[in-house]
């Protein structure tokens, strides 16, 4: 779900998607369907599939906001964490061995259970801190920042769309594993190691290859996200109050 009503003031300049092209293109592709098959792909009803249409079709001229601000519902408003880390990791996490800064904040997003994430309703310390550190798994734009500015649009990950690779439709979640999603979070940590804590759902999971973080000297996190059946969620953990 997304909310693209007038946001908040962010502590933050706005930031420009890493596959900002691929997003167009997807757009782009997603324009050219008709009703029939965007709905097909998205199971919507006529209403909320020539919205999503009107959405794709004004992609070019409609302005947008950052993606903190643009997510909300379920996926966003609970996320629960189950630890499966020995007290050796615990102990280092708490330690403040964590992206080696912002210790205070760090131990408490290493040591809580429940998290939330809601945008419009964050600190300015928490938004500042999301940008930095949280990173979206996207369908349409592959990886965001908090502070990245995006449009609206409604899509699937399984959706097979043209998107300019050879002229052929490839399925969204092919697409983003092939355009090195891995590489691109990896070299956030700038050859300096650290902790990836993974809070997405396995759909979205599956788009990483978490060994080329293990080659590199970069702790995956072994937490499971539990969500309930019905919601959705990309990757996402607490930074509202820390």
């Amino acid at each position: 779900m997304m909310n693209f009503s007038p946001p908040p003031s962010a502590p933050f300049a706005s930031s420009t998607p890493r596959f900002l092209e691929e997003s167009q293109n997807i757009s782009s592709a997603a324009c050219e369907l008709s009703k029939e098959s965007l709905a097909a792909i998205l199971k919507t009803n006529p209403k909320i599939t020539n919205e999503a249409k009107d959405d794709y079709s004004a992609w070019g001229t409609s302005e947008g906001i950052p993606a903190i601000f643009g997510f909300e519902g379920m996926a966003f408003k609970k996320v629960r964490l189950n630890e499966e880390r020995s007290d050796e990791q615990a102990t280092k996490w708490r330690a403040g061995n964590v992206f080696n800064s912002d210790t205070d904040i760090l131990t408490s997003f290493a040591t809580r259970f429940a998290y939330q994430l809601e945008g419009r309703t964050m600190s300015a310390t928490s938004l500042t801190f999301a940008h930095e550190k949280l990173r979206f798994l996207d369908p349409v734009y592959g990886v965001l920042k908090a502070g990245d500015n995006i449009k609206k649009y409604r899509m699937e990950l399984t959706a097979n769309l043209d998107v300019g690779e050879g002229g052929a439709e490839i399925k969204l979640d092919k697409f983003w594993r092939s355009k090195k999603v891995s590489d691109s979070l990896l070299a956030e940590y700038e050859g300096n190691g650290g902790i990836l804590f993974n809070a997405a759902s396995k759909e979205y999971s599956d788009l990483i290859n978490f060994s080329v973080f293990e080659s590199a000297g970069v702790e995956v996190s072994k937490w499971r996200a539990e969500r309930r059946a019905w919601s959705r969620e990309k990757g996402v953990g607490r930074c509202d109050e820390l």
